[in-house]
């Protein structure tokens, strides 16, 4: 399985080069966010908001941030300003909580990105085919560790992440516009008429031709 590594630290300073991805706080007591995005240029950085009411691509669902009664509204006002799948983050033990109340607030777990924390374990993403961890589905992402090698001999959190974790929405298909013939009244389309007749615009184009023939000089 191909994956993407995540870096985190509350300390920018700690983060190393090469990772794939780095998570960063918008607030809170620690907003990095800003330091990271100018530490890394280019790279993907993952904003991550630690209380209801404040704007980012995700959450952080646990002690001290957000309730997991507060993660569908966050998820909900995200999505409301086109961000694509916002990224929940939650201890393995409490995705069930979590996923609930996704659940009951009518979002299914396909409109998130479901990124949890399974320290313990090794490499993994949580899921059936990972850790096995009961009552949670297959995860975007793991952070998985918060002992992995960073900068001075620090240590800083590592995520495991799928390879997908930050493509972009899918562009849908660009409908296309038919033949279109406007009646008299300038109101009903060639495609209305023959949907009122029970029959196709091809049908009615290729009567019409007809008829016109046998009436031309």
């Amino acid at each position: 399985m191909t994956t993407l590594t995540m870096q985190d630290s509350i300390y920018p300073q700690n983060l190393t080069p090469g990772a794939d991805a780095y998570l960063a706080y918008v607030n809170g007591k620690w907003p990095t966010y800003k330091a990271v995005v100018a530490r890394f240029p280019g790279k993907h950085v993952l904003g991550m908001a630690v209380t209801a009411g404040v704007d980012a691509e995700g959450c952080d669902c646990e002690q001290w941030d957000l309730t997991a009664g507060q993660v569908p509204p966050f998820v909900k006002a995200q999505m409301a300003r086109g961000v694509y799948r916002p990224v929940v983050y939650a201890s393995a033990s409490n995705i069930p909580a979590v996923l609930a109340d996704l659940t009951a607030a009518g979002i299914p777990r396909s409109d998130i990105r479901l990124l949890s924390a399974h320290y313990g374990a090794g490499e993994h993403i949580c899921g059936p085919a990972g850790c096995k961890y009961p009552g949670v589905p297959p995860c975007d992402g793991t952070q998985w560790t918060d002992a992995a090698p960073g900068a001075g001999g620090s240590k800083i959190d590592q995520s495991w992440l799928l390879a997908n974790f930050f493509d972009p929405a899918p562009k849908l298909p660009v409908p296309v516009q038919g033949p279109v013939t406007v009646t008299a009244d300038g109101k009903k389309s060639l495609a209305q008429i023959a949907a009122a007749a029970g029959t196709q615009p091809s049908t009615i184009l290729r009567v019409t031709a007809i008829h016109d023939g046998a009436f031309a000089p």
